[in-house]
């Protein structure tokens, strides 16, 4: 009897232990459709969305591209008309303006009105104004000398000098042999002199003449005096000069070696100191040439005058002189007699200078 009660205690645990997996599996699981229960499945931690194809890339970043190129287009296009109407109205502008027969166009920026009628206040610095009759004369320029070791004032009371060869040289290139005529027997105008003729540019020139005793043969030497007083007269007032005579020896015009302004009270000393040259016997240029080529600032040329013959040594003497100085060209002028003239050709052309025959009147 005991057996038999505890098999009914199995088959009643049984059961229960039945009703109760039933009971989990019930609230845990899904349930068949013919009722039995399914065990529950592992949770899917996988995103459902599949990844894009192929496709549907090519299409995506193709509308993209394709926004892209029509924004680019639009702005090429956009700018290019830009271009193309700013191109037509400037040539239509320079057009109006360079032809005849157009009219001419007008602008203003500010308050409307006339251009005429615009002011010049707070136009900024005001400019040197331009004679309207350059062309009838020269334009002279000057530069007052500092350190130079030019003579600030000359012996006349007169300024000693505007220095514009002091910076290197003349405005006009020292010495060159200046294009035009019509000077008459002297006169440089602005910039320039003329000596027997022989026209040279610059602003400073040395006259190294012969006083020997053959000037006194045709009256040469009124000549000469004539000569000076002539090309000093008409010399610009910025221009400067020293006049070194020769015979036997050297004199400058004037109490002091130095450079002198054709002012007009200078210009009446040349006269009176010309009527007092003193001659002499012979004919050595030399040292007149030690004196001019020695100033400093140097000339801008050199007029050398002689009616006579000169040692030969005095070609290569000169020439050493003028190429230490910078280059100055030295314009040599046979007077009356060509007995020195192969000895001046040569100095005119070591020196870069000119040579010329006058015969006696």
């Amino acid at each position: 009897m005991s057996h038999g009660i505890a098999a009914r205690e199995v088959g009643l645990a049984k059961e229960s232990v039945e009703r109760n997996v039933k009971f989990f599996w019930s609230r845990q699981a899904d349930v068949n459709a013919d009722g039995t229960v399914m065990p529950p499945q592992p949770p899917n931690d996988r995103d459902d969305t599949l990844p894009p194809s192929l496709w549907q890339l090519a299409v995506k970043w193709g509308s993209s591209l394709t926004v892209l190129a029509l924004i680019v287009s639009l702005v090429v296009h956009i700018s290019g008309g830009v271009i193309a109407n700013f191109i037509t109205m400037r040539g239509d502008l320079g057009s109006r303006g360079g032809g005849s027969g157009g009219a001419p166009v007008e602008m203003a920026i500010g308050a409307a009105g006339p251009l005429s009628d615009l002011s010049d206040v707070g136009a900024g610095p005001s400019l040197p104004a331009v004679p309207e009759d350059v062309g009838g004369g020269s334009v002279e320029l000057s530069m007052s000398s500092a350190g130079s070791g030019a003579p600030g004032v000359s012996d006349g009371g007169e300024a000693g000098g505007s220095e514009l060869g002091g910076l290197g040289g003349s405005l006009s290139g020292g010495g060159d042999i200046s294009i035009g005529g019509g000077l008459g027997g002297g006169g440089g105008g602005g910039g320039g002199a003329s000596f027997f003729g022989v026209e040279a540019s610059g602003n400073r020139f040395a006259f190294v003449v012969d006083v020997s005793s053959s000037m006194e043969a045709d009256n040469r030497i009124g000549r000469l005096k004539q000569e000076l007083r002539a090309t000093v007269d008409n010399m610009a007032e910025t221009a400067e000069f020293l006049i070194v005579t020769f015979s036997d020896e050297a004199r400058v015009l004037g109490p002091k070696v130095e450079w002198r302004q054709a002012s007009p009270a200078m210009r009446r000393r040349v006269m009176s100191e010309t009527d007092a040259m003193a001659m002499g016997p012979s004919t050595v240029p030399m040292p007149a040439f030690e004196i001019v080529l020695g100033l400093r600032p140097k000339p801008d040329a050199i007029y050398f005058m002689t009616d006579g013959q000169f040692e030969e040594t005095v070609v290569e003497r000169v020439a050493i002189l003028s190429r230490t100085a910078g280059g100055v060209p030295v314009h040599c002028i046979c007077f009356g007699d060509d007995a020195g003239g192969q000895l001046l050709q040569r100095i005119a052309s070591m020196t870069k200078g000119t040579y010329t025959f006058i015969p006696s009147k």
